[in-house]
């Protein structure tokens, strides 16, 4: 009798698990050009009006294979409760060791696995409802909240040890006398050396060369990276 129910039981879960390994690819297509499109739209955002002081353009050219992933992950989990428990399996073995440092960043990486769970579930409609809403939101913000950061550019200092006190005043009198430093936005000392993030406003080539040039009264080894804010 045992013998009978387990091998029942075994038929049925045998049926459940070939009905849910069956695939409508339309709508699997559908869902993801729908999601490459919302993605497009997110990366347009945060081009635009993020204010992160790390690049861009770098950053957010890997939202497509991000939310292709995530896609991925949730189209495999909808179909197989088999193949579900070995990707869970799977990725308990991996490791992200690089730090997300900025918020605004973390922010729109949750959007896109929001974005891309809802897409590969086939919530259509609200992924692209939250898409647009939060594009807005974004706009709204960008432009009323530190209007200094949107007209500005960022200028990364990478002093090559930690500043002294004498250096430090005479640092602060060289970003109060340059007109095109408008905001210091981050200062890191970790003992080893110093690093500052300013807020700039250079108008050309030469400008950031003479900047530079005062700067090696601080320090002779100091390094200088712009970072443009707007998207080209």
């Amino acid at each position: 009798m045992n013998t009978k129910v387990d091998s029942l039981s075994n038929d049925i879960i045998s049926r459940n698990i070939l009905n849910q390994s069956s695939i409508d690819y339309f709508s699997w297509t559908l869902s993801l050009i729908i999601l490459l499109i919302l993605t497009f739209v997110i990366k347009i955002s945060f081009d635009r009006h993020s204010n992160t002081v790390s690049n861009h353009k770098a950053f957010s050219n890997l939202f497509f294979l991000f939310s292709l992933t995530t896609f991925l992950i949730i189209s495999v989990i909808k179909v197989s409760l088999v193949l579900s428990l070995g990707l869970v399996g799977a990725l308990s073995i991996v490791r992200f060791r690089t730090a997300v440092k900025e918020p605004e960043q973390i922010v729109y990486l949750f959007l896109l696995i929001g974005v891309s769970i809802s897409t590969g579930a086939n919530q259509l409609i609200i992924a692209i409802v939250i898409t647009l809403v939060f594009y807005i939101f974004s706009y709204f913000i960008s432009n009323s909240k530190n209007s200094l950061l949107i007209e500005s550019d960022y200028c990364k200092l990478i002093f090559s040890s930690k500043l002294t006190n004498e250096k430090q005043i005479e640092l602060n009198k060289i970003l109060e006398n340059v007109n095109d430093v408008k905001k210091i936005l981050r200062y890191s000392d970790d003992g080893e050396y110093t690093e500052i993030t300013l807020g700039v406003i250079f108008n050309s080539v030469d400008s950031i060369n003479d900047f530079k040039v005062k700067l090696k009264s601080v320090d002779q080894n100091v390094k200088l990276q712009y970072i443009t804010s707007l998207a080209s």
